[in-house]
């Protein structure tokens, strides 16, 4: 089941997020969109604040690696996803990864 075979994927973005996330900010967002077919390996990553605070966050190749690895596993399931969506924002004393994403009609 590809959300079993996910989870471990999920952890490591969720985990080089909050490495690259600046310690002034309130949150970081993900947003990698596939750029042609479902074959394709080449995405665009978009990386940045929840909030609009000032400050850089840097795509490291653990999180590259970690992106690469999420679309050739919804490639092997044949999903099309197409955009993915991560969010690690405030929960309480803790932080909560929510991810979303977007496949082809």
């Amino acid at each position: 089941m590809i959300q079993i075979e996910q989870q471990p994927i999920d952890e490591r973005i969720g985990q080089a997020m909050m490495e690259a996330m600046p310690t002034h900010w309130q949150g970081i967002a993900l947003n990698v969109e596939r750029n042609g077919e479902a074959d394709a390996e080449r995405y665009t990553i978009d990386l940045g604040p929840l909030q609009g605070e000032p400050g850089l966050a840097i795509v490291s190749d653990e999180l590259q690696d970690a992106i690469r690895e999420l679309y050739l596993l919804h490639r092997s399931h044949g999903t099309g996803m197409r955009v993915a969506r991560y969010f690690v924002q405030p929960d309480g004393d803790e932080w909560k990864l929510v991810s979303e994403f977007e496949y082809d009609d």
